[in-house]
């Protein structure tokens, strides 16, 4: 077998659904920011949460502060499509079964946590528990294109103690380290179509399964430059992350069970500058942009230490660096009430010939709101909540094939069809506490 179309991607503390901003990048850490499409992130300092985005930020606080963030995220992605028998040599070469799944993502809980400590006037610390990168898929047992995509879950942890120094009041630079733990599984199993492509392999045969865990460590920067007393540019880089995780294998593809082996994820770095302006005293306005370098992410190979198989690559991606924009403004009505909007538009890294089931990604827009009841000298309470909806209903065609010992390679089954539904939810409550 040539090829099986599969993915595994680094999701967050909890399972998360399939990634809701591109590719599977999670954008989910501020609640005020949820509430502004995340616009100017690298600058606004809502709250403790922006350690998430740039330490430097960090010198924006004069008292203690932590923040406890949860996100709930409801997603509608729908697939709509056939599966079909390409095999020459079998009597049943042509036929077409259907293979549409709806509600392929599951719900999922993103929570994180965060601690800014003001040491003096020029040196701030920190330390951050959340996730950067997501992503989850289950599709129904018996589904119908059961060997392109199945059951995909992989969880991490960030832990993230950060530093900051202030020169003059106006200019901070500021350092993260991250430890990073990671667990994961990706099974896919053999549908009607491939059975009667491939009468070897009966109907729920498990084709691919690798699970593991593993661990790494990562890095950002960022600097914040305090313009005037309204208004700041901030500037971070988040380091490209190679994580390496330990897995069980079993492959029927490279006649493996029970086996070992490593699977090394090529993490992108991520550049964002932010801007946000305190225009009055109840107008705010803010912008932000990423580029994350999702060229990285060219495929999915594990080093089967089982046997003499060596590497196998189940997935190639063959992704292309995107930009993220936002922008968003708040409105104060007085010291205590706080409400904001905001809008963003994520570019896909995924090029059309590459697009698969189990990353099913688009192109999408983020239309939010949010609102931030403040306690003053207590602490205060965030909500946000985002409308994500893609910019496109992209098609999808994934192959497998075989090496025949007399024919050479032939094909075994084909996807054919489109994502129906891109779109999701995404609910968000978190708590400030200042002392």
């Amino acid at each position: 077998m040539k090829k099986l179309a599969r993915s595994i991607a680094v999701a967050s503390m909890v399972t998360s659904p399939l990634a809701y901003s591109a590719g599977f990048q999670l954008n989910e850490h501020s609640i005020s920011g949820l509430g502004r499409a995340y616009a100017g992130e690298a600058a606004a300092a809502d709250n403790a949460a922006v350690l998430a985005r740039n330490p430097a930020a960090m010198a924006v606080f004069k008292k203690q502060q932590v923040s406890i963030t949860g996100h709930y995220i409801v997603p509608d992605i729908n697939v709509e499509g056939t599966n079909t028998v390409i095999n020459p040599l079998v009597p049943a070469n042509g036929t077409e079964f259907d293979a549409s799944a709806d509600d392929v993502a599951p719900n999922a809980f993103v929570p994180g946590l965060y601690y800014v400590l003001p040491i003096n006037d020029e040196w701030h610390f920190g330390v951050a528990a959340n996730s950067y990168f997501g992503l989850s898929s289950d599709y129904p047992d018996s589904y119908g294109g059961g060997e392109f995509a199945g059951h995909t879950s992989v969880e991490t942890i960030y832990i993230s103690p950060s530093v900051s120094y202030t020169f003059n009041n106006v200019f901070s630079l500021g350092l993260s380290v991250s430890y990073i733990y990671g667990k994961g599984e990706i099974e896919n199993k053999a549908s009607q179509a491939f059975n009667a492509a491939n009468p070897g392999a009966p109907v729920g045969t498990t084709l691919l399964d690798v699970s593991g865990s593993g661990s790494g460590f990562g890095w950002s920067v960022g600097g914040l430059w305090q313009i005037d007393e309204s208004s700041r540019l901030g500037l971070s880089y988040r380091g490209a992350t190679d994580l390496t995780v330990d897995a069980d294998v079993d492959a029927v593809a490279r006649n493996v069970k029970n086996g070992k082996g490593e699977i090394t994820f090529n993490l992108p770095g991520i550049a964002e500058i932010g801007y946000f302006n305190q225009i009055n005293d109840n107008w705010s306005v803010a912008a932000g942009v990423q580029w994350i370098q999702w060229s990285r992410f060219e495929d999915l190979t594990v080093d089967i230490e089982t046997g003499s198989v060596g590497e196998y690559t189940f997935k190639e991606e063959n992704w292309k660096d995107t930009w993220r924009y936002s922008a968003g403004a708040d409105y104060s009505f007085n010291e205590m009430v706080t409400i904001r909007a905001g809008y963003a538009y994520d570019e896909s890294p995924v090029r059309p010939d590459y697009r698969t089931l189990t990353i099913p990604d688009a192109a999408r827009n983020w239309v939010s709101v949010g609102m931030t009841l403040d306690f003053q000298e207590t602490g205060s309470l965030d909500l946000g909540f985002s409308y994500l909806f893609g910019a496109s209903k992209p098609r999808i065609t994934e192959e497998t094939s075989t090496v025949h010992p007399q024919a050479g390679e032939i094909g075994l089954t084909e996807f054919n069809g489109q994502l129906t539904s891109v779109s999701a939810f995404i609910f968000g409550a978190g708590y400030n506490i200042k002392f």
